[in-house]
Protein backbone atom coordinates (compact mmCIF):
# COMPACT_ATOMS: atom_id res chain seq x y z
CA UNK A 1 0.00 0.00 0.00
CA UNK A 2 1.26 3.25 -1.09
CA UNK A 3 0.82 6.05 1.80
CA UNK A 4 2.48 9.67 2.59
CA UNK A 5 2.27 12.01 5.36
CA UNK A 6 2.30 15.71 4.61
CA UNK A 7 2.38 19.26 6.24
CA UNK A 8 0.26 21.08 3.20
CA UNK A 9 -2.30 22.88 2.40
CA UNK A 10 -4.56 20.26 2.40
CA UNK A 11 -4.55 20.27 6.54
CA UNK A 12 -6.56 23.03 5.91
CA UNK A 13 -9.13 21.49 4.62
CA UNK A 14 -9.35 18.68 6.67
CA UNK A 15 -8.41 20.02 10.11
CA UNK A 16 -9.72 23.36 9.46
CA UNK A 17 -6.95 25.45 10.82
CA UNK A 18 -2.79 25.57 9.68
CA UNK A 19 -1.20 24.19 12.83
CA UNK A 20 0.80 21.69 11.82
CA UNK A 21 -1.82 18.81 11.74
CA UNK A 22 -0.41 15.61 9.94
CA UNK A 23 -2.97 13.59 7.08
CA UNK A 24 -2.77 10.69 5.59
CA UNK A 25 -3.07 9.98 2.07
CA UNK A 26 -3.70 6.81 0.73
CA UNK A 27 -4.28 6.03 -3.26
CA UNK A 28 -3.87 2.18 -3.37
CA UNK A 29 -6.44 1.25 -5.70
CA UNK A 30 -7.33 -1.72 -3.54
CA UNK A 31 -8.73 0.47 -1.01
CA UNK A 32 -9.50 3.73 -2.87
CA UNK A 33 -11.51 2.86 -6.15
CA UNK A 34 -14.50 2.01 -3.89
CA UNK A 35 -14.54 5.31 -2.40
CA UNK A 36 -16.81 8.17 -4.51
CA UNK A 37 -15.83 11.66 -5.38
CA UNK A 38 -19.25 12.90 -6.46
CA UNK A 39 -19.50 15.76 -4.11
CA UNK A 40 -23.61 14.29 -4.11
CA UNK A 41 -21.98 11.80 -2.26
CA UNK A 42 -19.22 13.41 0.11
CA UNK A 43 -21.53 13.10 3.10
CA UNK A 44 -23.71 9.94 4.26
CA UNK A 45 -25.52 12.08 7.08
CA UNK A 46 -27.52 14.28 7.12
CA UNK A 47 -26.63 17.78 8.71
CA UNK A 48 -28.85 18.39 11.58
CA UNK A 49 -31.37 20.71 11.10
CA UNK A 50 -30.90 23.79 13.17
CA UNK A 51 -27.35 23.30 13.74
CA UNK A 52 -26.15 26.37 12.64
CA UNK A 53 -27.76 27.78 15.95
CA UNK A 54 -25.61 26.22 17.55
CA UNK A 55 -22.69 28.77 16.67
CA UNK A 56 -22.32 32.88 16.95
CA UNK A 57 -21.11 33.87 13.46
CA UNK A 58 -19.87 37.24 12.29
CA UNK A 59 -20.93 38.03 9.07
CA UNK A 60 -18.98 41.31 8.79
CA UNK A 61 -16.66 41.31 6.24
CA UNK A 62 -13.00 42.62 6.93
CA UNK A 63 -13.61 45.67 5.24
CA UNK A 64 -16.58 46.12 7.04
CA UNK A 65 -14.84 45.86 10.12
CA UNK A 66 -11.95 48.43 9.23
CA UNK A 67 -14.73 51.51 8.30
CA UNK A 68 -16.80 50.79 11.68
CA UNK A 69 -13.34 50.59 13.54
CA UNK A 70 -11.14 53.61 11.68
CA UNK A 71 -11.31 56.17 14.48
CA UNK A 72 -10.58 53.98 16.91
CA UNK A 73 -7.14 54.16 18.83
CA UNK A 74 -4.52 51.59 18.20
CA UNK A 75 -5.43 50.15 21.69
CA UNK A 76 -8.80 50.12 21.39
CA UNK A 77 -8.61 47.53 17.54
CA UNK A 78 -6.28 45.41 19.42
CA UNK A 79 -9.13 44.93 22.10
CA UNK A 80 -11.27 44.52 19.13
CA UNK A 81 -8.95 42.13 17.58
CA UNK A 82 -8.50 39.33 20.13
CA UNK A 83 -11.55 37.48 20.15
CA UNK A 84 -10.79 37.05 16.90
CA UNK A 85 -7.39 36.67 16.36
CA UNK A 86 -7.38 34.17 20.00
CA UNK A 87 -10.36 33.03 20.20
CA UNK A 88 -9.74 29.51 19.90
CA UNK A 89 -7.46 29.68 23.04
CA UNK A 90 -10.68 31.36 25.19
CA UNK A 91 -12.04 27.53 25.91
CA UNK A 92 -9.08 25.07 24.50
CA UNK A 93 -10.91 22.39 26.49
CA UNK A 94 -14.24 22.24 24.47
CA UNK A 95 -12.93 20.67 21.33
CA UNK A 96 -11.95 17.71 23.95
CA UNK A 97 -15.00 17.56 25.79
CA UNK A 98 -17.16 17.44 22.51
CA UNK A 99 -14.87 14.59 21.32
CA UNK A 100 -15.31 13.05 24.47
CA UNK A 101 -19.31 13.59 24.01
CA UNK A 102 -19.25 12.09 20.84
CA UNK A 103 -17.75 9.16 21.96
CA UNK A 104 -20.12 8.71 24.54
CA UNK A 105 -23.14 8.90 22.30
CA UNK A 106 -21.47 6.45 19.97
CA UNK A 107 -21.10 4.13 22.25
CA UNK A 108 -24.94 5.12 24.01
CA UNK A 109 -26.76 5.40 21.24
CA UNK A 110 -24.51 3.90 17.70
CA UNK A 111 -22.93 6.25 15.15
CA UNK A 112 -26.45 6.98 13.28
CA UNK A 113 -28.68 8.53 15.94
CA UNK A 114 -28.84 12.02 15.98
CA UNK A 115 -27.40 13.16 18.99
CA UNK A 116 -24.18 11.50 17.78
CA UNK A 117 -24.67 13.12 14.36
CA UNK A 118 -25.07 16.41 16.24
CA UNK A 119 -22.27 16.08 18.16
CA UNK A 120 -19.58 14.97 15.23
CA UNK A 121 -20.68 18.49 13.32
CA UNK A 122 -20.02 20.57 16.57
Amino acid sequence: MSAFHCNCFVTDYIAGDYDGDKCQVIWDPKIVDYFSTDPAEAFHANIPTGLQHNFHVDQRKVSQFCYENAGASKEKKIALLKPYMLGALRDASAVGLYSKLHDNAIYSHGYGHINTVRLAYK
